[in-house]
């Protein structure tokens, strides 16, 4: 047993490491070297343009145009023409394709060529509204079966009302029960 020393430190129980010993957590590689993937950039290869492919849609057209009509004639003309190909590819990288709403229906609404004729139509601006009271009926005498009638006034609603009220009402002292005519009141009530 170690025992305690006034005024020093206890002395240690087992070996501590040198001066050279780093304390904390050991940093290990991990074994992927996924740091290295991280940190690295690959620029991506940029594939081949495509070679033109032969049409031999073309070269039969051509080959009976050119008066080759039996099979073996026509393979002959293929043969004797490699160079007829499918044009080549255009790319669509960059183009931007046309927005396919132009107008209600299709059909430009602001057309100088239409002078602007369907936009006036959606807003019936070719329609004159000062007949369209004829068409409805005057139904202001028809009576409606079921009709509920208005509610009746309460007896409280009707003391709140003031137009039930006269004129002599307000100079009235306030309702007190009989049982407390007797008792003054705390709080004045007239403010």
């Amino acid at each position: 047993m170690i025992k305690d020393l006034v005024g020093a430190v206890r002395t240690s129980s087992y070996e501590l490491p040198g001066q050279k010993h780093v304390f904390g957590k050991a940093n290990f590689q991990d074994s992927e070297n996924a740091g290295d993937c991280m940190s690295k950039w690959v620029a991506s290869n940029p594939s081949k343009s495509k070679e033109q492919e032969r049409s031999f849609i073309k070269t039969n057209k051509s080959a009976l145009k050119g008066g080759y009509i039996t099979a073996a004639q026509q393979r002959e003309y293929a043969q004797a023409h490699p160079d007829i190909k499918f044009p080549p590819r255009k790319s669509m990288i960059g183009v931007v394709a046309k927005v396919p709403y132009q107008g209600p229906y299709g059909v430009p609404s602001d057309n100088p060529a239409d002078g602007g004729q369907v936009r006036g139509l959606i807003e019936a601006d070719f329609t004159s509204f000062a007949h369209t009271g004829d068409n409805y009926p005057d139904l202001a005498h028809k009576k409606k079966k079921g009709a509920i009638p208005n509610p009746r006034p309460t007896r409280a609603s009707s003391g709140h009302d003031k137009r039930n009220k006269a004129a002599g009402d307000e100079g009235k002292a306030p309702f007190k029960m009989k049982k407390f005519l007797a008792i003054e009141a705390k709080v004045s009530s007239n403010a």
